[in-house]
Protein backbone atom coordinates (compact mmCIF):
# COMPACT_ATOMS: atom_id res chain seq x y z
CA UNK A 1 0.00 0.00 0.00
CA UNK A 2 2.42 2.78 1.12
CA UNK A 3 4.45 1.77 -2.17
CA UNK A 4 1.30 2.76 -4.53
CA UNK A 5 0.92 6.07 -2.53
CA UNK A 6 4.79 6.75 -3.45
CA UNK A 7 3.51 5.99 -6.63
CA UNK A 8 0.33 8.29 -6.84
CA UNK A 9 2.52 10.96 -4.75
CA UNK A 10 5.28 10.77 -7.66
CA UNK A 11 2.91 10.56 -10.54
CA UNK A 12 0.82 13.72 -9.08
CA UNK A 13 4.26 15.47 -8.79
CA UNK A 14 4.80 14.58 -12.33
CA UNK A 15 1.52 15.82 -13.37
CA UNK A 16 1.75 19.29 -11.58
CA UNK A 17 5.38 19.72 -13.28
CA UNK A 18 4.77 19.08 -16.92
CA UNK A 19 1.05 19.52 -17.08
CA UNK A 20 1.90 22.97 -16.39
CA UNK A 21 4.51 22.62 -19.00
CA UNK A 22 2.61 21.17 -21.60
CA UNK A 23 -0.30 23.74 -20.96
CA UNK A 24 2.07 27.02 -21.47
CA UNK A 25 3.56 25.28 -24.40
CA UNK A 26 -0.25 25.26 -25.92
CA UNK A 27 -1.02 28.75 -24.40
CA UNK A 28 2.26 30.01 -26.18
CA UNK A 29 1.49 28.29 -29.23
CA UNK A 30 -2.19 29.64 -29.41
CA UNK A 31 -0.80 32.84 -28.85
CA UNK A 32 1.73 32.33 -31.83
CA UNK A 33 4.65 33.27 -29.90
CA UNK A 34 6.74 30.54 -30.98
CA UNK A 35 8.82 31.18 -33.74
CA UNK A 36 9.91 28.50 -36.48
CA UNK A 37 13.36 29.89 -37.81
CA UNK A 38 15.48 29.65 -34.72
CA UNK A 39 19.21 28.40 -34.13
CA UNK A 40 19.86 24.89 -32.40
CA UNK A 41 20.75 25.57 -28.41
CA UNK A 42 23.73 24.47 -27.52
CA UNK A 43 24.28 20.80 -25.36
CA UNK A 44 22.08 20.25 -22.41
CA UNK A 45 19.58 23.76 -23.29
CA UNK A 46 16.12 24.08 -24.94
CA UNK A 47 14.37 26.90 -25.85
CA UNK A 48 12.15 28.91 -23.66
CA UNK A 49 9.21 27.44 -24.95
CA UNK A 50 10.33 23.79 -24.32
CA UNK A 51 11.06 24.88 -20.64
CA UNK A 52 7.26 25.85 -20.21
CA UNK A 53 7.89 30.09 -20.16
CA UNK A 54 5.00 31.83 -21.27
CA UNK A 55 6.93 34.58 -22.99
CA UNK A 56 10.56 35.36 -23.33
CA UNK A 57 12.44 39.07 -24.18
CA UNK A 58 14.26 36.79 -27.04
CA UNK A 59 12.40 35.29 -29.06
CA UNK A 60 14.74 32.65 -29.69
CA UNK A 61 16.04 32.51 -25.99
CA UNK A 62 17.89 29.28 -24.47
CA UNK A 63 18.18 27.94 -20.86
CA UNK A 64 19.36 25.19 -19.60
CA UNK A 65 17.27 21.78 -19.44
CA UNK A 66 14.54 22.60 -17.60
CA UNK A 67 11.73 21.47 -16.18
CA UNK A 68 13.79 18.46 -15.00
CA UNK A 69 13.42 16.17 -11.93
CA UNK A 70 15.24 17.19 -8.68
CA UNK A 71 19.09 15.77 -8.12
CA UNK A 72 19.02 13.64 -5.15
CA UNK A 73 22.46 12.37 -2.90
CA UNK A 74 24.39 15.33 -3.09
CA UNK A 75 23.86 16.25 -6.64
CA UNK A 76 23.24 19.15 -8.19
CA UNK A 77 21.80 19.78 -12.09
CA UNK A 78 24.89 20.12 -14.44
CA UNK A 79 24.64 24.11 -14.34
CA UNK A 80 24.03 24.74 -10.78
CA UNK A 81 27.15 22.95 -10.63
CA UNK A 82 28.92 25.61 -12.79
CA UNK A 83 29.32 23.52 -16.06
CA UNK A 84 29.84 24.64 -19.10
CA UNK A 85 28.42 21.31 -20.69
CA UNK A 86 25.47 18.91 -19.38
CA UNK A 87 27.38 15.71 -20.79
CA UNK A 88 25.40 15.04 -23.10
CA UNK A 89 22.23 14.64 -21.05
CA UNK A 90 20.51 17.76 -20.76
CA UNK A 91 18.75 17.35 -16.71
CA UNK A 92 22.08 15.50 -16.10
CA UNK A 93 22.68 15.50 -12.06
CA UNK A 94 26.18 15.51 -11.15
CA UNK A 95 28.37 15.89 -7.83
CA UNK A 96 29.59 19.35 -7.84
CA UNK A 97 33.32 20.20 -9.28
CA UNK A 98 34.89 20.82 -12.60
CA UNK A 99 32.58 19.54 -15.37
CA UNK A 100 34.08 19.03 -18.70
CA UNK A 101 35.71 21.69 -20.46
CA UNK A 102 34.33 22.41 -23.82
CA UNK A 103 36.86 22.88 -26.54
CA UNK A 104 38.64 26.52 -25.73
CA UNK A 105 40.80 29.01 -28.18
CA UNK A 106 43.92 27.21 -26.98
CA UNK A 107 42.98 24.02 -28.87
CA UNK A 108 41.40 25.46 -32.18
CA UNK A 109 43.80 28.12 -32.72
CA UNK A 110 46.02 25.35 -34.24
CA UNK A 111 42.59 23.97 -36.46
CA UNK A 112 42.49 27.65 -37.31
CA UNK A 113 46.25 28.03 -38.38
CA UNK A 114 45.95 25.16 -40.41
CA UNK A 115 42.92 25.56 -42.48
CA UNK A 116 44.61 28.89 -43.88
CA UNK A 117 47.94 27.43 -44.46
CA UNK A 118 47.94 26.15 -48.41
CA UNK A 119 48.75 22.71 -48.55
CA UNK A 120 49.03 20.14 -52.05
CA UNK A 121 45.13 19.95 -51.79
CA UNK A 122 44.35 23.10 -50.71
CA UNK A 123 45.25 27.35 -51.88
CA UNK A 124 44.37 27.80 -47.96
CA UNK A 125 41.27 30.06 -47.23
CA UNK A 126 39.11 32.69 -49.46
CA UNK A 127 37.37 35.58 -48.90
CA UNK A 128 33.67 34.54 -49.44
CA UNK A 129 30.74 37.05 -50.30
CA UNK A 130 27.31 36.31 -52.07
CA UNK A 131 27.02 39.72 -53.31
CA UNK A 132 26.92 38.94 -56.77
CA UNK A 133 25.17 40.44 -59.79
CA UNK A 134 22.14 41.89 -58.55
CA UNK A 135 23.26 42.15 -54.70
CA UNK A 136 24.94 43.83 -52.01
CA UNK A 137 25.06 44.42 -48.43
CA UNK A 138 21.62 44.93 -47.08
CA UNK A 139 20.14 43.01 -49.74
CA UNK A 140 18.39 39.42 -48.72
CA UNK A 141 20.48 36.49 -50.67
CA UNK A 142 18.41 33.62 -51.05
CA UNK A 143 19.74 29.86 -49.52
CA UNK A 144 20.08 28.30 -53.18
CA UNK A 145 21.69 31.27 -54.18
CA UNK A 146 24.01 30.92 -51.74
CA UNK A 147 24.41 26.85 -51.50
CA UNK A 148 24.61 26.88 -55.60
CA UNK A 149 27.81 29.67 -54.69
CA UNK A 150 29.51 27.54 -52.71
CA UNK A 151 28.95 24.47 -54.90
CA UNK A 152 30.80 26.51 -57.86
CA UNK A 153 33.46 26.85 -55.21
CA UNK A 154 33.72 23.01 -54.72
CA UNK A 155 33.19 22.01 -58.36
CA UNK A 156 35.76 24.34 -59.92
CA UNK A 157 38.21 25.40 -57.28
CA UNK A 158 40.06 22.97 -54.42
CA UNK A 159 39.15 25.83 -51.35
CA UNK A 160 37.02 24.22 -48.96
CA UNK A 161 37.88 27.27 -46.33
CA UNK A 162 35.88 30.77 -46.54
CA UNK A 163 36.25 33.88 -44.72
CA UNK A 164 32.47 35.79 -43.59
CA UNK A 165 32.24 39.35 -43.45
CA UNK A 166 29.41 39.52 -40.95
CA UNK A 167 28.88 36.52 -39.50
CA UNK A 168 25.38 35.57 -40.85
CA UNK A 169 24.50 32.28 -38.85
CA UNK A 170 22.54 31.24 -42.03
CA UNK A 171 25.33 31.13 -44.41
CA UNK A 172 27.43 29.49 -41.73
CA UNK A 173 24.97 26.74 -41.64
CA UNK A 174 24.78 26.43 -45.14
CA UNK A 175 28.87 26.37 -45.11
CA UNK A 176 28.94 23.48 -42.46
CA UNK A 177 26.48 21.03 -44.50
CA UNK A 178 28.72 21.28 -47.70
CA UNK A 179 31.89 20.70 -45.23
CA UNK A 180 33.46 24.12 -45.63
CA UNK A 181 35.27 25.77 -42.58
CA UNK A 182 34.67 29.26 -41.69
CA UNK A 183 36.83 32.44 -40.52
CA UNK A 184 33.73 34.48 -39.63
CA UNK A 185 34.48 38.57 -39.41
CA UNK A 186 31.90 40.48 -37.36
CA UNK A 187 31.24 43.68 -39.33
CA UNK A 188 31.70 46.43 -36.73
CA UNK A 189 30.96 50.24 -37.07
CA UNK A 190 32.06 52.86 -34.02
CA UNK A 191 29.67 52.54 -31.24
CA UNK A 192 26.90 50.41 -30.60
CA UNK A 193 27.34 46.69 -32.47
CA UNK A 194 25.32 44.17 -30.02
CA UNK A 195 23.12 43.10 -33.24
CA UNK A 196 26.09 42.17 -35.31
CA UNK A 197 28.01 40.55 -31.97
CA UNK A 198 24.43 38.69 -31.37
CA UNK A 199 24.39 37.45 -35.02
CA UNK A 200 28.52 36.15 -34.63
CA UNK A 201 27.24 33.96 -31.57
CA UNK A 202 24.32 32.96 -33.14
CA UNK A 203 26.47 31.68 -36.03
CA UNK A 204 28.76 30.00 -34.04
CA UNK A 205 26.15 28.02 -31.53
CA UNK A 206 24.26 27.48 -35.31
CA UNK A 207 27.67 25.92 -36.73
CA UNK A 208 30.04 24.78 -33.77
CA UNK A 209 33.42 23.51 -35.09
CA UNK A 210 32.61 24.82 -38.39
CA UNK A 211 33.62 28.43 -37.39
CA UNK A 212 37.37 27.76 -36.76
CA UNK A 213 37.33 31.72 -34.93
CA UNK A 214 35.92 34.96 -34.93
CA UNK A 215 37.42 38.55 -35.97
CA UNK A 216 36.08 41.87 -34.02
CA UNK A 217 36.38 43.82 -37.01
CA UNK A 218 37.84 44.35 -40.40
CA UNK A 219 39.91 47.38 -40.94
CA UNK A 220 37.90 49.48 -37.96
CA UNK A 221 41.12 51.62 -37.00
CA UNK A 222 42.45 51.92 -40.91
CA UNK A 223 38.43 53.07 -41.65
CA UNK A 224 38.22 55.60 -38.14
CA UNK A 225 42.09 57.12 -38.41
CA UNK A 226 42.49 59.85 -35.62
CA UNK A 227 40.18 58.10 -33.67
CA UNK A 228 41.74 54.93 -31.79
CA UNK A 229 40.51 55.00 -28.40
CA UNK A 230 37.03 54.76 -29.74
CA UNK A 231 37.70 52.29 -32.16
CA UNK A 232 39.53 50.00 -29.23
CA UNK A 233 36.46 50.92 -27.09
CA UNK A 234 34.28 49.37 -29.75
CA UNK A 235 36.87 46.55 -30.25
CA UNK A 236 37.05 45.53 -26.75
CA UNK A 237 33.20 45.31 -26.39
CA UNK A 238 32.77 42.85 -28.94
CA UNK A 239 35.55 40.66 -27.38
CA UNK A 240 34.30 40.63 -24.12
CA UNK A 241 30.48 39.61 -26.18
CA UNK A 242 31.73 36.72 -27.97
CA UNK A 243 33.96 35.57 -25.13
CA UNK A 244 30.99 35.68 -22.63
CA UNK A 245 28.76 33.31 -24.84
CA UNK A 246 30.78 31.32 -26.37
CA UNK A 247 34.46 29.31 -26.84
CA UNK A 248 36.41 30.17 -29.78
CA UNK A 249 39.38 31.61 -30.67
CA UNK A 250 38.71 35.34 -31.05
CA UNK A 251 40.95 38.18 -33.17
CA UNK A 252 41.21 41.53 -35.25
CA UNK A 253 41.30 42.30 -38.45
CA UNK A 254 42.98 45.39 -39.54
CA UNK A 255 45.60 46.74 -42.60
CA UNK A 256 49.18 46.97 -42.69
CA UNK A 257 49.50 50.10 -41.82
CA UNK A 258 47.17 50.30 -38.36
CA UNK A 259 49.78 46.80 -37.27
CA UNK A 260 53.05 48.45 -38.86
CA UNK A 261 52.92 52.05 -37.82
CA UNK A 262 52.94 51.03 -34.28
CA UNK A 263 53.04 48.41 -31.84
CA UNK A 264 49.25 47.91 -31.50
CA UNK A 265 48.73 46.76 -27.83
CA UNK A 266 45.52 45.42 -28.07
CA UNK A 267 46.70 42.37 -29.50
CA UNK A 268 47.63 41.69 -26.47
CA UNK A 269 43.82 41.36 -25.56
CA UNK A 270 43.34 38.65 -28.47
CA UNK A 271 44.11 35.09 -29.79
CA UNK A 272 45.82 36.25 -33.03
CA UNK A 273 45.36 39.11 -35.19
CA UNK A 274 44.60 39.30 -38.98
CA UNK A 275 47.03 41.38 -41.06
CA UNK A 276 45.66 42.68 -45.03
CA UNK A 277 48.20 42.88 -47.20
CA UNK A 278 48.50 43.96 -50.64
CA UNK A 279 51.32 44.89 -52.72
CA UNK A 280 48.90 45.90 -55.84
CA UNK A 281 48.71 49.17 -53.97
CA UNK A 282 51.99 50.02 -53.79
CA UNK A 283 51.45 51.41 -57.33
CA UNK A 284 49.14 53.77 -55.88
CA UNK A 285 51.40 55.51 -53.19
CA UNK A 286 54.15 55.94 -55.54
CA UNK A 287 55.60 52.33 -55.76
CA UNK A 288 56.69 49.76 -58.25
CA UNK A 289 54.87 45.97 -57.87
CA UNK A 290 54.85 43.51 -60.79
CA UNK A 291 51.88 40.94 -60.30
CA UNK A 292 54.75 38.01 -60.31
CA UNK A 293 56.26 40.52 -57.60
CA UNK A 294 52.42 39.44 -55.34
CA UNK A 295 53.98 36.52 -53.52
CA UNK A 296 57.43 37.28 -52.40
CA UNK A 297 55.93 40.84 -51.50
CA UNK A 298 53.42 39.48 -49.51
CA UNK A 299 55.53 36.81 -47.54
CA UNK A 300 58.25 39.43 -46.79
CA UNK A 301 55.61 41.72 -44.84
CA UNK A 302 53.80 38.85 -42.99
CA UNK A 303 57.89 37.86 -41.81
CA UNK A 304 57.74 41.39 -40.96
CA UNK A 305 54.30 41.25 -39.08
CA UNK A 306 55.25 37.73 -37.13
CA UNK A 307 58.29 39.20 -35.97
CA UNK A 308 56.61 42.58 -34.55
CA UNK A 309 53.80 40.08 -33.00
CA UNK A 310 55.87 37.36 -31.90
CA UNK A 311 53.84 36.41 -29.29
CA UNK A 312 50.81 35.39 -31.76
CA UNK A 313 49.29 33.73 -34.18
CA UNK A 314 49.64 36.46 -37.24
CA UNK A 315 47.13 35.46 -39.89
CA UNK A 316 47.08 37.31 -43.55
CA UNK A 317 43.44 37.76 -43.69
CA UNK A 318 43.55 39.37 -47.05
CA UNK A 319 46.22 39.34 -49.49
CA UNK A 320 44.79 39.44 -53.68
CA UNK A 321 45.53 41.60 -57.02
CA UNK A 322 42.19 42.40 -59.32
CA UNK A 323 41.34 41.39 -62.99
CA UNK A 324 39.07 42.01 -65.70
CA UNK A 325 41.13 45.28 -66.63
CA UNK A 326 40.22 47.52 -63.48
CA UNK A 327 42.24 49.73 -61.34
CA UNK A 328 45.20 49.17 -63.08
CA UNK A 329 47.94 51.66 -62.37
CA UNK A 330 51.58 52.34 -62.25
CA UNK A 331 53.67 49.00 -62.26
CA UNK A 332 50.33 47.21 -62.19
CA UNK A 333 48.51 45.47 -64.67
CA UNK A 334 45.15 43.73 -64.38
CA UNK A 335 43.87 41.68 -66.94
CA UNK A 336 42.80 38.05 -65.71
CA UNK A 337 46.39 36.55 -66.48
CA UNK A 338 47.71 38.72 -64.61
CA UNK A 339 45.81 38.26 -61.62
CA UNK A 340 46.34 34.67 -62.06
CA UNK A 341 49.83 34.91 -62.22
CA UNK A 342 49.52 37.36 -58.99
CA UNK A 343 47.61 34.81 -57.02
CA UNK A 344 49.13 31.96 -57.72
CA UNK A 345 52.45 33.67 -56.80
CA UNK A 346 50.59 34.22 -53.27
CA UNK A 347 49.76 30.87 -52.52
CA UNK A 348 52.80 29.15 -53.73
CA UNK A 349 55.09 31.37 -51.54
CA UNK A 350 52.91 30.38 -48.54
CA UNK A 351 52.83 27.27 -49.46
CA UNK A 352 56.30 27.00 -49.33
CA UNK A 353 56.77 28.93 -46.60
CA UNK A 354 53.83 26.68 -44.92
CA UNK A 355 52.20 30.58 -43.69
CA UNK A 356 48.62 31.40 -43.09
CA UNK A 357 46.49 32.89 -45.71
CA UNK A 358 43.05 34.15 -47.09
CA UNK A 359 42.69 34.93 -50.67
CA UNK A 360 40.27 38.16 -51.77
CA UNK A 361 38.14 37.27 -52.62
CA UNK A 362 35.95 34.10 -54.58
CA UNK A 363 33.34 36.36 -56.61
CA UNK A 364 33.38 39.19 -58.06
CA UNK A 365 31.04 42.38 -56.67
CA UNK A 366 29.86 44.70 -59.04
CA UNK A 367 28.42 47.18 -55.98
CA UNK A 368 31.48 48.32 -55.15
CA UNK A 369 32.86 50.03 -58.30
CA UNK A 370 35.42 49.75 -60.59
CA UNK A 371 37.85 52.58 -60.11
CA UNK A 372 40.29 50.98 -57.83
CA UNK A 373 39.64 47.49 -59.14
CA UNK A 374 37.43 46.54 -56.11
CA UNK A 375 34.74 45.32 -57.66
CA UNK A 376 37.67 42.77 -59.50
CA UNK A 377 39.69 40.68 -56.84
CA UNK A 378 37.16 38.02 -57.28
CA UNK A 379 38.58 35.06 -59.20
CA UNK A 380 35.38 33.52 -60.29
CA UNK A 381 32.80 36.11 -62.36
CA UNK A 382 30.32 38.01 -60.83
CA UNK A 383 27.30 36.93 -62.84
CA UNK A 384 25.98 33.88 -63.76
CA UNK A 385 27.25 31.25 -64.48
CA UNK A 386 29.83 32.41 -62.02
CA UNK A 387 32.76 30.50 -63.62
CA UNK A 388 36.20 30.67 -62.00
CA UNK A 389 38.68 32.03 -64.22
CA UNK A 390 41.70 32.66 -62.27
CA UNK A 391 41.48 30.76 -59.29
CA UNK A 392 44.84 29.19 -58.38
CA UNK A 393 45.93 25.55 -57.23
Amino acid sequence: MSSLLSLLFVGLLLEVAFGATSRSLVSAMQANKIPTDCWACPSGQIHWWEAGWPSSADRCACTPGTPCWPCSGGRVHWWEAGWESSGGDRCNCVVPGPGPAPPGPSSSLEALKNAFIPSANSPGCIAFGPYVQGFRPGSYVPDDLIAGLMDIMIKQTSFRCIQLYGLDPRIALIARKKGIKVHGIVWLNLGDNTEAIKQAINAVQVAGDTILGVSCGSELLLRNQGQQGYVEETIRACIRGIRSAVKVPVGINDAQPSWFNQYWQIANEVDYIGVNLYPFFDNYYGGCSHANEAGPKTIERYRAAKNKYSNKLVLITEAGWPGNNHGARGCAATSDNDQRVAMQSIVDAFRQERAPVALFELFREAWKGADSGEDSFGVCIGNAPYNCVTAPK
